[in-house]
């Protein structure tokens, strides 16, 4: 598993233990999340993203196996990452989440510059 794979499976166990600070750390200042959830479909910058990381997280700590989280990479998007997910509370689901990482600075931490979320078919 390669760096961007481990970084992206560390994700999702912090989605599953409801760190949103250490989460909310991570997203770029303008990052943009596409989700499923909400009547917009979109939330951007920190403090939009924080408040849906807060409801995001309480169903992401039903993932239901972390070894069933599959994650890989394609060659023609080397900053970007997607991840299949699987949810249980009540219902089972599964979940697409791809990120796409900005090339940070030498020095600096990768910050998530979009994050889509959709259901598996």
């Amino acid at each position: 598993m390669g760096e961007l794979e481990s970084w992206t499976l560390d994700c999702i166990k912090k989605f599953s233990n409801m760190d949103v600070d250490y989460l909310l750390d991570l997203f770029d200042d303008d990052a943009t999340v596409y989700e499923p959830f909400s009547s917009t479909g979109v939330v951007s910058g920190h403090a939009e993203i924080e408040s849906f990381l807060k409801v995001f997280c309480k169903y992401s700590s039903f993932v239901t196996d972390m070894r069933s989280v599959k994650v890989s990479t394609m060659k023609n998007a080397p900053n970007s990452t997607t991840a299949i997910v699987g949810i249980k509370k009540g219902f089972n689901a599964k979940f697409v989440l791809d990120f796409d990482f900005e090339q940070p600075a030498s020095g600096k931490k990768k910050k998530i510059k979009k994050l889509r979320i959709h259901h598996q078919k």
